[in-house]
Parts: C-alpha cells; structure tokens; sequence
C-alpha cells in the first residue's frame, strides 16, 4: 500500500476539504457518493474473499523484491475482511455463526448507533459469531502465509508483527463499531511481534502502536539522522523501539515528545479521537432517513482524549461529560470515577492533563477554539506515521524484547509466531 495514501498528499488534500468551510460542501458531497457505491459493493453477494488475494500477492511481492538487488523487503498488509459486513466463507461461518444468515442481520452500525434499528440479544449473539468467523478466515490465511515462509526458508529471517488500529464494539456501552468512544475493545488491541533474536514472550506492560515505527527503523538500522531529512519524517527514537534495552525508559530522553513528557515512566498510553468524517456523515444520514435528530451535544459529535494504564484510563470528552475507569477494579467499564476521589485516577488524569498542555491545551478549555493545526502537527505527524505501520519484512538485525498484547479486533488475530 502506497504510503501516501495514508500521511501524504492525498491525505493532505482531504484534510483541507474537510477543514475549509467553503469545501466542506464538496467534501460531503463525495462522502455520499462514496456511502452510496460503498452500500451496493457489500451488499453480501458472496463471501468476503479480499485475504486471500492480498496474501497471494504478498508472496508475489516477496519473489519479485528477492529477485532484484534490494538487501532486503518490507511488506505492508492490510487485511480487511473484518470489518463490516461479515461475510465470512461458509466453512468458517458454519463453525462460529452455524445456521446464521449473513444477509439478514444487522451489517450497518450506523442504522443502530442513530437509532434507526434495534439489536436483541440474540442477533447479537449472530453478529459476534460473523465476526468471529471473521477472525479465523483471515487466521487460517495468515497461517498459509507463514507456513509459506517456513517452506520456503525464509522464516527465520524475517520479522512479522501483526497488530490492529482499532477492536470492535457489539453492543457494549450501546456502541456498534469502532467510532464515537475509546472504551477497551477499542484501544486495547493485539499486538503479536515475531523476530529471529526476540526469544518467546508475554508482555503485561505498556506498548503503543506508535512504537511500531521505530521498531521498523531500528530493524533496518536506520540512521536517526538520515530519517530526519525529509520534513515528513520522525528519526529514530531507540525509546520507543521493542527491540531496545531501553525500550520506553522515557525518564531524561531529548526531544521527548508530549507523551514521553506526560509520563516519563512509559506506563500510560496516550489516544486522541476525533470526529470521523465519513462515519458521522453516515450516520446522520441514516438518522434523517428515519426522522431521527441527533444531539450535537452528543458523543457522536465529540472529540475525545485518553490516558490508559494498566490499572486506570481517563477520557476527556468535549460535549459529553468525562469518562475514567478503574480497569483493575472493573476491566468491563462500567462504572465512571470521573469527579469521584480517587488516587489512581486523579494520577492519570494528571498525566493526560500534561499531555495536553503540550499539545496546545485541552480541547475542553477556554481557548480550544484559538487552536490552530500547527500547534499540533508534530505529535499528529508522530501518531499518523506511527499508528500505520505494520507487516513483515526481512533483514538481519537484533533484539530482545518481546511484545504481545491482548485485545478484539478486525486486524490482528491469534497466531502463534
């Protein structure tokens, strides 16, 4: 996948469509069109069957970089069939989901999340097994593709991580899907890393996605100075590489980054959400078709900041009131401490009060509406690069420290590596 697709040009374009008031118009325009040719191309006339051929071209990819003159190749797969609609293959939907008719659940979030559409106990029942049918489609292709590598003596030379940007939400905290909340079956999401000198492991600690990137550019030895010459490019931050001996000591780092600066320990986690665009402009539109108003003083419009660890999250929200949860205490999020006296939690709403600072201010303060884009652009440019990375790639390289991380979601799975 081109990378400009995803913090480029393109992504640039789209953001300025999105921004500009004047645009916006146009940019709604081509959202519709999209939601529209979206609808009628998953309508569920056959089984999801993008994996299969991702991984087949994947193993292509590699023959043809090996053939060349490269050192080396770094490979990014997006597996998709996870995501709505469930349309798992009819094998692995008669094991999870057996006797369920795809086409007849519910396959469209945003009709229940406006209100428009109720979900039973029972369908969803139906749901989870699609999605966990799912789940297994593209484990059993993820297995082919290492039992490719193994045959092929190219596994123990290559490093693979699998991960996700994002769990699901069926039904929990009212929610389908994975927008308008930073609840744990979102933002707690697997993390499985494979590489020949990180000997097998399980760890309870913090990781972040972010830390991905650097875990890339520490494989390939890259140079920090030399990834700093393009203006698009964060250099090398040994800190935040999985396969250094200071992986997240963040205490006296340089240039430490709002994160590190909030919580020098490296035990928290720090998310930022904002209004998904597409989504929204979704799920009003299924709202208006069913003579529903949504509140805009409501979750769906709202922007939201988190702080996570281990034992507690504090969410920030703009137009609703926070959310903070003992997630030792109550892993399931279901009681909110937020404004209650609690010790932990007022640590790490702290920590996410910091975190803020150094970003431009919280976006519940007096002064949100003064914060421009270039106040935030470096971290924003740190989490978009960071957050995308993910695959397999071969070189020969070192480490020591393994990461795997527990979760739900549509992008990573459970393969043993």
């Amino acid at each position: 996948m081109p990378g400009d697709l995803l913090s480029g040009p393109l992504a640039r374009m789209w953001q300025v469509l999105n921004d500009n008031p004047r645009l916006r118009k146009l940019a709604d325009m081509i959202v519709s069109a999209g939601n529209t040719a979206h609808e009628y191309l998953s309508s569920g006339e056959g089984a999801d069957s993008k994996t299969p051929r991702v991984i087949d071209r994947t193993k292509q990819f590699v023959e043809a970089a090996e053939a060349g003159d490269d050192d080396g190749w770094f490979s990014f797969i997006n597996l998709m069939d996870a995501h709505l609609p469930y349309h798992p293959p009819e094998e692995f939907g008669e094991e999870f989901a057996p006797g369920v008719d795809s086409t007849e659940v519910c396959q469209n979030s945003k009709l229940y999340n406006s209100g428009a559409r109720e979900i039973d106990d029972d369908e969803w029942e139906e749901i989870r097994g699609l999605y966990d049918a799912e789940i297994a489609h593209i484990d059993s292709q993820l297995t082919r593709l290492f039992d490719w590598l193994k045959a092929t003596d190219r596994w123990d030379d290559t490093a693979v991580v699998v991960c996700a940007d994002h769990g699901e939400l069926h039904g929990e905290h009212g929610l389908y899907g994975h927008e308008f909340g930073l609840y744990d079956p979102l933002v707690n999401v697997p993390l499985m890393v494979k590489h020949p000198e990180i000997e097998q492991g399980r760890r309870q600690e913090t990781v972040e996605l972010i830390d991905l990137y650097h875990t890339v550019l520490d494989t390939f030895d890259a140079d920090a100075a030399a990834t700093a010459a393009d203006e698009e490019a964060v250099p090398l931050d040994r800190t935040r590489s999985l396969l250094a001996d200071e992986y997240r000591a963040f205490d006296g780092v340089d240039d430490a980054d709002p994160a590190q600066q909030a919580a020098p320990d490296g035990e928290t986690g720090f998310i930022e959400y904002s209004r998904p665009v597409v989504e929204l402009k979704q799920l009003e539109e299924k709202a208006a078709d069913a003579g529903i108003d949504l509140d805009e003083d409501s979750r769906f419009y709202a922007r939201m900041r988190a702080a996570r660890r281990a034992d507690a999250k504090y969410v920030r929200i703009d137009r609703i009131e926070d959310e903070a949860y003992r997630l030792d205490e109550d892993p399931d999020e279901t009681e909110n401490l937020a404004g209650v006296d609690d010790e932990t939690i007022d640590d790490v709403e702290g920590e996410l009060a910091i975190f803020e600072n150094e970003i431009g201010g919280a976006w519940t303060s007096a002064a949100a509406g003064e914060i421009t884009d270039d106040a935030v652009e470096g971290w924003t440019r740190r989490s978009r690069i960071g957050c995308r990375i993910s695959g397999i790639w071969s070189d020969t390289s070192h480490g020591t420290r393994p990461a795997i991380g527990d979760g739900r979601s549509p992008g990573a799975v459970s393969v043993t590596v």
